[in-house]
């Protein structure tokens, strides 16, 4: 074959394995059950996945194919003149084989073997969050046990009542009872009301988030749940900490393609310390504290420079405080205990929690 015709050919099925390799790559992301394996059609340069290149590579290869094999069949017809015989002077028939099908065949072979090689390969230096969380370890009973129903008729720790009678007639009693969470019509113009300068009940809703590899958006319904994971934060005074601590459970979701949220819900591990003081005891926290780096390292959550920590300050049903707080050097929040200066959102937040409830 001779030289310019041989690298035309090399040249078109060369250009060819560009689209080869695109399609096998992008197959094995869609159909591939190798659940370890990352995305790796994303991971590749973008002009090696754009259209356009894909195109021009098509159209380039199969015109270099068609300009050796017009230059191939143009040499056939021109040694056809000259006929080989035997010595009793029959013709020998000669057959020409089509001379892309080797090299196109190569390429392909390659290229099948490459995407996967490649994949796998770059997935066991992929130091990144995997797409695919691992399987725990099974939670313990206690997250299995069956939580017994409250006996409702002893509250413990309840505000003292305050009751105030007034009568309209000698048989017609009006009472007002302060003390009980809500406000019902107990009979008559008996009127029971609760005392909205009581912390009856406290909750901080956590969530940090991350930038992530792209990945497949979840909805909140979709998002994966850790039971048997359990973390702590606190909430500091000058002379006090008061530890909150989760419900055991743990929402992992991917809010957009590069954004990955954990979510959780902590109630006061010790309920004297906080429920049933004034609402004003609130402006006297100044401290919020939390620790991540072990249930990270546990849930493969990877910190950045654009991490954010979000808590909203839930008390008696009621939003009082929001805490923003952002990676802006890393190292503070995965580096372990971080504490963030919460006495503005704290100091403003019986005020928040008055003009609510005044409504």
């Amino acid at each position: 074959m001779p030289s310019f015709e041989q690298s035309e050919c090399i040249g078109g099925a060369t250009l060819l394995g560009v689209p080869i390799f695109d399609f096998f790559v992008w197959a094995l992301d869609n159909y591939s059950r190798m659940e370890l394996l990352v995305k790796f059609h994303g991971l590749l340069p973008h002009f090696l996945t754009s259209p356009l290149t894909i195109f021009l590579c098509l159209c380039g290869g199969l015109g270099l194919l068609y300009r050796s094999e017009r230059t191939y069949l143009q040499r056939v017809a021109t040694d056809s003149v000259s006929r080989i015989v035997d010595t009793s002077g029959t013709e020998i028939a000669t057959i020409k084989k089509p001379n892309w099908a080797l090299p196109v065949g190569f390429v392909f072979v390659l290229a099948l073997v490459a995407a996967p090689v490649v994949a796998i390969g770059y997935s066991l230096a992929y130091e990144g969050s995997p797409p695919k969380k691992p399987r725990f370890p099974p939670p313990p009973y206690i997250a299995y046990a069956k939580t017994p129903k409250p006996n409702v008729s002893k509250r413990l720790h309840a505000p003292a009542l305050h009751i105030e009678q007034q009568s309209t007639g000698s048989d017609s009693p009006n009472q007002a009872m302060i003390g009980s969470p809500g406000s019902v019509q107990a009979g008559r113009d008996v009127n029971i009301t609760s005392d909205k300068r009581i912390i009856q009940s406290i909750a901080l809703r956590v969530y940090i988030e991350t930038d992530t590899q792209p990945s497949k958006p979840t909805g909140p319904s979709d998002a994966d749940t850790s039971a048997g994971l359990q973390s702590a934060v606190a909430l500091f005074t000058a002379s006090e900490r008061i530890r909150f601590v989760s419900d055991w459970l743990v929402k992992d979701r991917q809010v957009s393609e590069t954004r990955r949220r954990l979510s959780f819900l902590y109630n006061p591990e010790t309920q004297e310390q906080i429920v049933g003081k004034e609402i004003s005891f609130l402006s006297s926290i100044s401290i919020f504290a939390v620790n991540y780096k072990d249930l990270a390292t546990n849930l493969k959550f990877a910190f950045s420079t654009n991490t954010v920590l979000h808590a909203d300050v839930i008390v008696n049903g009621v939003p009082v405080a929001v805490i923003d707080a952002r990676e802006a050097q890393p190292g503070a929040l995965a580096g372990g205990q971080a504490n963030l200066n919460v006495a503005e959102a704290f100091g403003n937040a019986p005020a928040v929690y008055s003009r609510v409830v005044a409504r």
